[in-house]
Formats: structure tokens, C-alpha cells, sequence
């Protein structure tokens, strides 16, 4: 059945306003029934994807009102997933509720730091999982943001893939993966995301993350005391030396000189 036909089935089946729509996104079967068994007496449209890609486009097509959704799956993980919901203007109002084995600490921090509404570990009571999901349909029932969606077009994949890119540069300037790490981030590999950078941003992706790093130290300069040491750590330069001189090159004036200009202002 083709995308459209998928589309034009679910509108007919399940009207926006009559009906919620939940999207599961889970590569293991076993794991979701019980949750499904309990929702089949809810008058809601359910629909399952099998791996997070084919849950993403199910998402930016079926525009769902809740997605409950695994970490762990193969070829792009949950918090890939919900990192690029989040870039698309269609999407990133969709509350998501993780619904998975990946019980650990920091994970439950990462998806709830990514935009997950609710965290829910395996094994779970149905139930309880049923009571959230209603707590947070209710939320999108009066939120601004479902009103204001309306006919919203979609970013292209491409668009989105370098919006999610371009926050997770931001959020790790300090720190930068590798090329492959930061593509796999953002559910690609690192040619595509070389070229698309060339294509989007008319850069290469580190040239990218060098003009952040500088724009950054300005703020820096400007708005705290920190050194010219402090800021060059922070923000993931070799060492001071190496920050003066790709400052200086692109200002024309040493970070120290920048400071004292905009002080004398």
C-alpha cells in the first residue's frame, strides 16, 4: 500500500477529532503486546512500526497525537529518533514516552533531556502505562502547539538530519565526537552528512563547528569573566594559543583586545 493510501486510510478510519492516534515504535513484538492488549478497548487508532526509521516516517506522515518508544533497536536507536522529531515543524510537538528496557540512569536522563514527556522501564504494568498515556493525550488536547500546527509542510530528511546536527554541535562544543559518532547521532553516516553540510551550510561540518566555537567565545568575551584560558578549555580548543590566533584571524583583534573593546564601548 502506497504511503498516500496509508494516509488516506487512517484519516478515514480515525478522524483528528474524534480519535487519538498512537504510534508504537518497537522492534520487538512480544514486548509491546501486552500494552497493545490493554489499549484495544480505548477508542484509540494504534500503529506499530518495527524500527525507528520506519517509525520517523510513519510519524512526519500520520502526524500521531502520542508515540511510545523503544531505546534500543538496530540501524537508529530511540534517542536518535527522538533527537530528530524534534527538528521537524510537524513533529517536534509530539509528546513521546519511552517505553523501554533502558532503565539505566543516564539514559532515562538522555530521554527525558531529548523531549521525552514520561519514562517507562520494562517490564511494565499496562495499566500504569494506559494512565500516563491518557494524562499526557489531555496535554496535547489544549496545548498552543496542536492548534498552531494546522497544515504545517514538512522539512525535507535532509533538513532535518542538519538541524539535528547543528544542536547536537552546539550542546558538545567542549567535547566533539568523531565525524562517524556525530553522524550516527543523527541517524546517518559521515559522507552523507559531509555533503549535506556542503550542500545546507556551504561549509564542511567542522568549519561549521569552528565558526560556533567562535561566535560562542564572543558571548563569552562579552557576557562573563571567564579567561581567555577558561574559555579556550570550554569550548574545545587545543589550547589558549590556538583560540587567540583562529580569533585574531577571523576578528582581526586577540580575544583580550576584543574584551577591552567591548568594555570601552
Amino acid at each position: 500500500m502506497h504511503n498516500e493510501d496509508v494516509v488516506a486510510r487512517w484519516q478515514h478510519v480515525a478522524p483528528r477529532n474524534t480519535r487519538s492516534r498512537i504510534l508504537i515504535v518497537d522492534d520487538c513484538s512480544d514486548d509491546v503486546r501486552p500494552a497493545l492488549l490493554a489499549m484495544s478497548a480505548r477508542e484509540w487508532h494504534v500503529s506499530v512500526a518495527n524500527d525507528a526509521r520506519q517509525g520517523l516516517r510513519r510519524a512526519r506522515l500520520l502526524r500521531p497525537d502520542l508515540i511510545l518508544l523503544d531505546v534500543h533497536m538496530p540501524h537508529m536507536d530511540g534517542f536518535t529518533f527522538c533527537r530528530l522529531l524534534r527538528e521537524d515543524e510537524v513533529t517536534r510537538s509530539i509528546p513521546v514516552i519511552f517505553l523501554t528496557s533502558a532503565g539505566a540512569l543516564d539514559e532515562r536522563l538522555e530521554g527525558l533531556q531529548l523531549g521525552g514527556v514520561d519514562y517507562i522501564v520494562k517490564p511494565y504494568e499496562p495499566l500504569e502505562v494506559l494512565a500516563r498515556m491518557r494524562v499526557h493525550l489531555r496535554l496535547r488536547q489544549n496545548s498552543p502547539a496542536v492548534r498552531a500546527e494546522g497544515d504545517s509542510a514538512s522539512e525535507t530528511d535532509d533538513e532535518m538530519v542538519v538541524r539535528a546536527a547543528i544542536k547536537f554541535l552546539s550542546q558538545n562544543l567542549g567535547a566533539l565526537p568523531s565525524l562517524p559518532d556525530i553522524a550516527r547521532t543523527v541517524g546517518t553516516h559521515d559522507k552523507r552528512l559531509s555533503r549535506l553540510f556542503r550542500e545546507h551550510m556551504g561549509m564542511t561540518v567542522f568549519a561549521c563547528v569552528r565558526e560556533m566555537r567562535l561566535k560562542k567565545s564572543q558571548e563569552l568575551l562579552s557576557d562573563t569573566d571567564m579567561s581567555v584560558q577558561e574559555i579556550a578549555e570550554r569550548l574545545g580548543f587545543s589550547s589558549a594559543g590556538n583560540f587567540t590566533t583562529t580569533f585574531r584571524k577571523q576578528k582581526g583583534l586577540t580575544p583580550t583586545e576584543f574584551r577591552e573593546q567591548i568594555n570601552g564601548q
